[in-house]
């Protein structure tokens, strides 16, 4: 289950790999059991 700690962590991963890599995350969206990306 994913919960706010778990969403923020999330957040934070997402923000170093668009530091590392060519990607941008547009949005990233939690669900109680699933996460939704959208990345350019």
């Amino acid at each position: 289950m994913f919960d706010e700690q778990v969403d923020a962590v999330l957040k934070e991963v997402c923000l170093e790999i668009e530091k590392r890599y060519e990607v941008k995350f547009i949005e990233v969206g939690v669900d109680q059991e699933h996460v939704h990306f959208l990345v350019q």
